[in-house]
């Protein structure tokens, strides 16, 4: 039988193990997220921003991917962009606020991520019919209120496959943390077989 002061050692024993155990697990997964590829990003202009370990860098649109979407649609203005990563000869910039600008024409939209994308897909939405065309990168965020308000039954969808590799303004790669879609507003919404099947796989190339 044990008594009172050997099992009070026993429990601060078991309790000290205990916590040896956590710390060791948080130690480890700190270093294993220092490890990814992005540890702090969002989206700004046509391609990816991210802060890793507080440097900074520019990742762009995968060339590829916009070629592909590009020889379909013909874009005309990119709406939010940077003079060094803009796809069109019409571009606006953080400073000139595209969602402050009307929009016409072919649009390519790659939007700051986070919490402003749904200015973002909300501005596209509004403006779908002032333009022939709406095409935007976006996160696969199917859950979020955003998806549901301007893009479900609103738009046609094309999931990517996989995620997304970036390159950035080093030459340095790195994979999104994200799945991402391809989301397409008109200024009509046509009840045929496509419009109603709007989850549609991909783009073109190697991106279906």
């Amino acid at each position: 039988m044990f008594n009172k002061e050997t099992l009070l050692n026993l429990i601060l024993l078991i309790i000290f193990c205990f916590c040896c155990v956590c710390v060791v697990w948080i130690i480890k997964n700190v270093k294993s997220d220092k490890n990814t590829p992005f540890d702090v990003y969002r989206i700004e202009g046509s391609g990816i921003h991210v802060e890793k370990n507080m440097e900074k860098c520019e990742y762009r649109t995968p060339l590829e991917l916009y070629k592909d979407l590009d020889d379909e649609f013909h874009f005309t203005l990119d709406v939010a962009a940077t003079k060094e990563n803009a796809k069109c000869k019409t571009f606006f910039t953080k400073n000139e606020n595209g969602l402050l600008q009307p929009w016409k024409g072919c649009v390519w939209m790659n939007p700051p991520y986070g919490r402003e994308v749904k200015h973002w897909v909300a501005k596209a939405f509004r403006s779908r019919n002032v333009c022939d065309v709406i095409v935007g990168l976006l996160p696969a965020s199917t859950g979020t209120q955003w998806f549901h308000s301007y893009i479900y039954r609103k738009a046609a969808v094309r999931f990517l496959k996989g995620r997304l590799s970036f390159k950035g303004d080093r030459e340095q790669t790195g994979q999104a943390p994200f799945n991402s879609m391809v989301v397409i507003w008109r200024p009509w919404y046509y009840k045929s077989h496509h419009q109603l099947n709007m989850f549609t796989g991909g783009t073109r190339g190697k991106y279906r």
